[in-house]
């Protein structure tokens, strides 16, 4: 494969190389691959190259990109090249969603709480997140003596990189969102009773401090259902997918040899942010906490590339850490 100063390497040499840094990541890929074409064959699914076509295309589309755009952007950021996407992701992803489509329906509360959730009264106020149960119940006693300090307290305590900088600033707070323990906590707060708790959550304690409501926008349910009921069916597609993926595994015996994993019925360990929990706010491209202080979403569906959904392969680097 190439020779330096006379001494060859030799393909045994570079494939050993290979295998030793990314055997592992694809291996499993191609073990879910195999998984899922496995489970299609004995439901008699099949997918066909235009579907596979009008997938991708479809994906291009909804980030306002040409499909030779999409795929290239694909392969330079997340060194995907096309024939992996469409064999590695698409495939897999169209198969799964044809295996669990039948199972999600949605329903006229679903749609009632989507609506809620987008366009609906917020809540607008500043947090603290902290992984020191003692230093928060500190820094509650200062905030709670001096008010007016949260911002600056903000800028030295918290634990969330994207709103600390902002001095505790986030986004608003929406009903039925994907954290009901902090919405509640937060949906208590007014102007007279400003102060939360301390909301223990995970590994995590946060503080609020209330700025202001925002009252519901007039908007008709009317005009804006088809798109709800669009954004539900896809995040519900997903929980089924994840679900389905899992049963498979559960199901399936796999002796990996090379990481040395061998066990019948075993389930993988879930990627951390593989698939967003089935709730109705819109969804957050950007932020690492509840309330993250990311630029606020448009109101379209889901604006992850369908290959993520569950995703197959590894997610790119950065991935938020919200329990």
């Amino acid at each position: 494969m190439a020779r330096v100063n006379n001494e060859s390497i030799t393909r045994d040499q570079l494939a050993a190389e290979c295998l030793t840094r990314k055997g592992a990541e694809v291996l499993e890929t191609m073990i879910n691959r195999r998984l899922i074409e496995q489970a299609a064959k004995v439901r008699g699914i099949q997918i066909t190259p235009d579907e596979i076509d009008q997938e991708i295309d479809a994906t291009a589309k909804r980030f306002n990109l040409s499909r030779d755009g999409y795929l290239r952007v694909l392969e330079q950021q997340r060194r995907i090249s096309p024939l992996q996407y469409a064999r590695d992701i698409v495939w897999p992803m169209l198969a799964l969603k044809k295996m669990v489509a039948p199972n999600v329906q949605v329903t006229p509360e679903d749609i009632q709480k989507a609506y809620e959730a987008n366009y609906g009264e917020k809540v607008q106020c500043r947090m603290i997140m902290s992984s020191n149960p003692r230093r928060a119940m500190e820094v509650w006693e200062k905030i709670k003596a001096r008010p007016d300090d949260f911002e600056v307290l903000a800028k030295e305590y918290s634990d969330d990189p994207a709103s600390r900088s902002l001095g505790g600033r986030v986004r608003p707070f929406n009903r039925h969102s994907a954290y009901p323990k902090l919405e509640q906590e937060v949906f208590k707060l007014n102007d007279q009773n400003r102060l939360s708790s301390i909301v223990e959550m995970g590994e995590f304690s946060y503080i609020f401090l209330f700025e202001k409501r925002l009252p519901a926008e007039n908007v008709r349910i009317q005009d804006v259902e088809k798109l709800l009921v669009e954004d539900i069916e896809n995040k519900k597609l997903e929980v089924e997918m994840e679900r389905a993926l899992r049963d498979i595994h559960t199901q399936a015996k796999v002796d990996n040899f090379l990481t040395g994993h061998v066990s019948e019925a075993a389930a993988p360990p879930m990627q951390q942010g593989s698939v967003r929990q089935a709730n109705f706010e819109k969804p957050v491209p950007n932020g690492n906490s509840p309330g993250s202080a990311g630029p606020q979403p448009g109101r379209t569906p889901s604006q992850l590339p369908a290959g993520a959904r569950p995703q197959l392969v590894a997610p790119p680097s950065g991935s938020g850490r919200a329990p």
